[in-house]
């Protein structure tokens, strides 16, 4: 079952955090809190989901099943910040350079590995 508790779950082992680690990291009493968010007993408050996303690295669309979003890497994340650092010029050479890219042949394959068009 894809509940908020399984995903916290999921995010803290792929993180490889204990449960007594987590709760040290957001700021909770004991690892009996996560445990009780993990097993969908009690849930976490706005600010602890805020928390925990920042702590496992996911995003709060992931973590909340916002219209079954997927999980967004690190380096997406870093993407995004960097790209709302720049001006509303650079953000469109960066988008159009992004377009030529994806024009050339540099996209996902099936294998999930970028690949080059070949010459």
């Amino acid at each position: 079952m894809n509940t908020l508790g399984s995903r916290i779950r999921k995010a803290r082992e792929k993180a490889g955090l204990m449960q007594a680690d987590l709760a040290s990291k957001i700021g909770v009493k004991s690892a009996g809190v996560i445990s009780n968010w993990e097993t969908d007993k009690s849930k976490p408050d706005a600010d602890k989901i805020v928390a925990l996303c920042e702590a496992l690295d996911v995003s709060c669309s992931y973590l909340l099943d916002y219209y079954g979003a997927t999980e967004v890497s690190s380096v997406e994340m870093q993407l995004l910040k960097e790209f709302r650092e720049l001006n509303e010029e650079g953000q469109d050479a960066l988008f159009k350079y992004l377009r030529y890219l994806i024009s050339e042949g540099y996209k996902k394959s099936d294998s999930a590995f970028l690949v080059q068009k070949s010459s």
